[in-house]
């Protein structure tokens, strides 16, 4: 389980959800769960890079 913020405003997250970050836009993702958690993260365009 995630807790994510973007732009100071908190989504809490469970397995296979999916979350969109405007580039440039502040954010940060906390584990608030007591498992594991992973992320997947996909970068596009490249340049964004």
């Amino acid at each position: 389980k995630l807790t994510a913020e973007i732009s100071g405003k908190r989504t809490e997250m469970n397995k296979a959800d999916a979350i969109t970050v405007p580039a440039g836009t502040p954010h940060k993702f906390t584990n608030t769960g007591s498992e594991r958690a992973v992320t997947f993260s996909v970068y596009s365009p490249p340049a964004y890079c």
